[in-house]
């Protein structure tokens, strides 16, 4: 009875090894589009007007992020997907400027201007999901002709000022080059193809990768009647070979959204029947 209780275990955990890699596929499935779904989310309110996109990579993840003009709202607006969750970075309006660089460190600059009293100059980085500011630089030009050169709010007179602007644009320069709103250029028709071209070759990526790093039926024959050896007798070993050989060898059908083959109930049932019987023939075997 000790052997037929073991065999009982080992099927019981084959069981729940199938089943937990099964949801971690489906949870997978669900989840490697997340952040083209989330972009076409922000877009799809905005297809009849006249917005325009642009996707650049900021930092160095392999998720672009989505500037837009957004039409409706009359403002830019910076979005970026952190793996978990879609992040608005901040929006600003169209008098407002955004300067992006090729380097993917995260950095970028945001500039305006308010009736000429106040120029801005506000250096961010978006790291990890957020977006933070790392330098705010203003002139004040609200007392003239007393003009009052501030780094994060603090008064550091005109040299500082220039001095520290000069390091920064050595760097990330205040060129046309790297001004994005004019390269504001995508319509919504050709966002949304873009995204959704993206999501189908992730597809078909993932799955050939899947094809090619699955073991042959052959393999999967084998490995499973050496493992059915160590387990039963020799004496039952011709009765395990033909079950587990047959279970194997059964063709699963593609899945109709993602074209793959992984296991689905209707399989754990056929499994569970198969194990049943297994276990029902072993039982008499050693009565």
């Amino acid at each position: 009875m000790k052997f037929i209780r073991k065999i009982r275990y080992a099927f019981v955990v084959s069981l729940m090894l199938i089943m937990t890699t099964t949801t971690m596929n489906i949870n997978v499935s669900a989840s490697k589009n997340a952040w083209q779904e989330a972009y076409l989310e922000v877009i799809k309110d905005s297809q009849n007007d006249s917005s325009v996109y642009l996707l650049h990579y900021i930092d160095d993840d392999e998720i672009p992020e989505l500037y837009m003009w957004d039409h409706q709202h009359q403002c830019y607006a910076l979005y970026t997907y952190n793996g978990n969750e879609l992040i608005q970075c901040g929006t600003w309006r169209n008098r407002e400027s955004i300067w992006f660089y090729s380097d993917r460190n995260g950095y970028f600059w945001s500039t305006y201007s308010t009736n000429a009293a106040y120029q801005y100059n506000i250096f961010h980085k978006l790291e990890n999901g957020s977006c933070n500011n790392v330098y705010s630089f203003c002139i004040d030009r609200s007392e003239m002709p007393v003009e009052t050169y501030l780094i994060n709010d603090e008064d550091v007179g005109k040299e500082e000022y220039e001095r520290q602007m000069a390091k920064l644009e050595s760097e990330y320069p205040l060129s046309s080059d790297f001004q994005m709103n004019g390269k504001l250029n995508q319509t919504y028709d050709e966002i949304r193809e873009y995204l959704l071209d993206s999501m189908e070759n992730e597809n078909n990526s993932e799955n050939d990768e899947q094809i090619t790093s699955k073991p042959t039926e052959t393999e999967q024959t084998t490995e499973a009647v050496e493992t059915a050896k160590e387990n039963l007798s020799t004496e039952s070993t011709d009765n395990a070979e033909a079950k587990v050989t047959t279970t194997i060898n059964t063709k699963r059908l593609p899945s109709p959204k993602t074209g793959d083959s992984e296991p689905i109930f209707c399989e754990l049932i056929i499994i569970g029947f198969t194990s049943a019987s297994i276990i029902a023939l072993m039982r008499k075997k050693y009565k």
